[in-house]
């Protein structure tokens, strides 16, 4: 079974072969073409994935890949390992996955210095007969492209799986300090390795504030039931936190981090000041509002709910809340 899409790549491939014809010198142009053989081959085996699971293909993994990866996506899902001999699967790779690597190879040694050669490789090191190892490539690529947060992810990955943990924090702390996009990645893959919350605290994240309250919000997302878990990591926040001054007060930082600490005034007084600085920042009022509703304002509550459901009527939590605070208010006037 052919992807019902690929017809579209081998059209793409057509015209990129062409290209290459043209310079075949062209690292670029040979990326380009690998790109398109891999992203044929990869939306193939999304729709075989499923077939191969109910087969128990020994060892298989169906690597998450976005609809369309970009190269460096492909560090992600090294951990594919060796399919099964299944026709189908060796058919698609035969059509696609070879010759994609091929050109990987061939871009790669026009021009050592492009990094999506070197992942893309690792990827798939597993399909050479004779390759480097995995951390190898990743190594190099890291080495001419650092900041790409995936690259350091992935490389922690392989360093686990090798038996290397505190290399894998280093890394993992290294994606993390690039950007917070591979955290629902990270988190779990550290709780599996054994970490508790401190030790994810002291050696996986990196001493950023928005990192650990984004860390908070994916291992605990329920505000009040989790508020002991949830608090070591407010706590590092906020003292991470650098002091408020005239140009920068992180106002909104500070009041969200005294709230979830139960430092209820501490928080109102920043709220205030947050709302001032962002006054269409509508998710501000609506956490002003819960502070206002724990600290028994209702009328306050209210207003500032209201105000909140002007911009967001769906919201099934505020009217809720609402409701409650109307019936303080009604119970007051009585």
């Amino acid at each position: 079974m052919e992807g019902k899409d690929t017809g579209r790549w081998d059209v793409q491939i057509q015209y990129r072969e062409a290209a290459v014809e043209l310079e075949p010198d062209n690292a670029v142009l040979r990326q380009s073409l690998a790109e398109a053989y891999v992203d044929a081959y990869e939306e193939g085996r999304k729709q075989r994935s499923q077939e191969i699971a109910g087969m128990q293909a020994a060892g298989y993994i169906a690597a998450a890949f976005s609809p369309k990866p970009s190269i460096a996506d492909l560090a992600i899902a090294s951990e594919m390992p060796r399919i099964a001999a299944w026709p189908e699967e060796q058919a698609a790779q035969k059509k696609y996955l070879r010759p994609g690597l091929y050109q990987w190879v061939v871009s790669r040694n026009l021009c050592p210095l492009l990094p999506q050669a070197h992942t893309a490789i690792a990827s798939y090191h597993w399909m050479f007969a004779t390759a480097d190892p995995e951390l190898r490539y990743l190594d190099r690529a890291i080495l001419v492209f650092p900041g790409d947060p995936r690259l350091w992810y992935a490389r922690g990955r392989v360093h686990l799986q090798e038996g290397k943990p505190d290399e894998a924090w280093h890394d993992w702390q290294e994606s993390l300090k690039r950007s917070m996009k591979l955290l629902p990645e990270i988190l779990p893959r550290a709780r599996a390795a054994g970490l508790n919350d401190q030790e994810i605290i002291e050696k996986v994240l990196p001493p950023k504030t928005e990192v650990l309250m984004k860390s908070a919000d994916i291992l605990y997302p329920d505000l009040v039931a989790s508020e002991r878990e949830r608090r070591p990591f407010m706590e590092k926040a906020l003292e991470l936190l650098p002091p408020a001054t005239p140009d920068n007060t992180n106002a909104r930082i500070r009041a969200v981090l005294l709230h979830s600490l139960g430092n209820r005034e501490g928080a109102e007084k920043w709220y205030k000041e947050a709302i001032t600085e962002e006054p269409t920042n509508w998710e501000l009022h609506y956490k002003y509002a819960i502070l206002l509703y724990e600290m028994k304002n209702w009328s306050e509550s209210q207003r500032e709910l209201k105000n909140f459901l002007l911009h967001d009527p769906g919201n099934a939590k505020a009217k809720e809340l609402l409701q409650k605070v109307k019936e303080h208010n009604e119970n007051k006037l009585n």
